[in-house]
């Protein structure tokens, strides 16, 4: 049987109470605790996204629109994105001291969480000063910046073999991002279609960012602090995970990875 994200929550809590300060690891245990399911008229039982939407939903990590419709098919936004990022890592929520990009008021609910992404580097902006919430996050993005997560503010490493395939499309990966895909497709995180394309550029629709953030944090329960050997230069923290470029843009209609 497969475990619930209420299961997964209480287990990557424990993971990150290594890394993480107290107040963090409450945040997220407290987060799963006792919430009323959440259903949306628009994620049919029978759809292979069901499960992943539904206990991403009732744990509280991802939400619905204001009608009460989760949107399976659109494209999950950068804005979208991060907030699934901070609410995993129980961030503070208030508001932040300063605007940190011009299109991100500090009013917004997206403020707290752009601005702890922006602070830790796990996301950028651009150069015009902007943040650009509602641009979609392209499948490599979606990559990078959970490796930007994972190794550069939690300082842990997945522990899964590395894959002995390529995908027919590796020509068209950000370097960036190459590590991440592959690494992430060796833990179950990520696949491709049907042709072994991961094609990098397509935009992560909303029901695939549920899947894809559902398993990774069952892929968290058995997480390992990096290696002391691990060389910063080649990858690391200290290096292309926080550099301040713009991520690799989306292109193209989503595709189905179910």
């Amino acid at each position: 049987m497969k475990k619930s994200m209420y299961t997964r929550l209480i287990a990557a809590a424990a993971i990150l109470a290594v890394v993480l300060t107290a107040g963090a690891v409450y945040a997220i245990a407290e987060g799963a605790e006792a919430r009323p399911a959440v259903t949306f008229p628009d994620v049919p039982k029978n759809s292979w996204y069901y499960e992943f939407v539904s206990e991403a939903a009732d744990s509280g990590i991802i939400s619905g629109d204001n009608f009460g419709r989760f949107n399976p098919g659109q494209f999950i936004t950068r804005g979208q994105f991060v907030t699934i990022i901070g609410r995993i890592a129980g961030i503070d929520t208030g508001v932040p001291k300063a605007r940190t990009y011009y299109d991100i008021p500090v009013t917004s609910y997206l403020a707290p969480y752009v601005a702890w992404g922006s602070e830790t580097g796990i996301t950028g902006g651009y150069e015009d000063g902007t943040f650009k919430p509602d641009r979609p996050v392209s499948r490599q993005a979606a990559a990078i910046i959970l490796d930007r997560f994972l190794r550069g503010y939690l300082g842990l490493e997945l522990i899964a073999e590395q894959a002995v395939f390529t995908y027919a499309d590796e020509s068209g990966f950000d370097l960036r991002a190459a590590g991440a895909i592959y690494k992430f497709t060796s833990a179950g995180i990520f696949a491709g279609d049907s042709y072994e394309r991961f094609n990098p550029n397509v935009s992560m629709t909303r029901a695939e960012a549920a899947k894809v953030i559902s398993l990774f944090l069952e892929a968290l329960e058995t997480a390992a602090p990096l290696s002391e050997d691990y060389d910063a230069a080649e990858g690391g923290a200290d290096a292309e995970f926080f550099a301040d470029e713009p991520l690799p843009e989306p292109a193209g209609l989503p595709v189905a990875y179910g």
